[in-house]
């Protein structure tokens, strides 16, 4: 058992990586109060713990993908798309409210991730055609 969560970790490091970031942006904004102001009738939105632990769900069902026997190429799809809504969500929005009432938001860390989960999903693509 051990042995094939090891092997499915080490056969998807980006995974891995992508999954852990999202469990750990989700605990964050879980933690973090309040911290989206602008546009007041989104702001409730925002700032709902909805949305931050939609974040932990996603890396969590990605971590079982890695570990579990059969990789189903659906499941990753269905994982990395979802990811790349949550993040490529979460950076758009940081970047307006960042924009719009300046001071500090990680928008430029969570594209980043974004054009790492992309990346993936591409490459994901690119592996099925032959």
């Amino acid at each position: 058992m051990l042995a094939r969560i090891w092997t499915g970790l080490k056969e998807h490091p980006l995974h891995d990586i992508i999954a852990l970031a999202l469990i750990g942006i989700g605990v964050n904004m879980a933690l973090v109060p309040q911290p989206f102001v602008w546009p007041p009738y989104v702001r409730d939105i925002a700032n709902d713990h909805g949305f931050d632990y939609a974040f932990v769900v996603v890396g969590i069902v990605m971590l079982l993908w890695v570990v579990s026997k059969s990789h189903h190429e659906e499941w990753d799809a269905a994982t990395l798309a979802l990811a790349a809504f949550l993040m490529g969500t979460l950076a758009v929005y940081q970047f307006l409210h960042v924009t719009h009432n300046g001071g500090f938001m990680p928008w430029v860390q969570d594209a980043a991730i974004l054009a790492l989960i992309i990346t993936l999903a591409v490459r994901s693509d690119a592996d099925d055609v032959d």
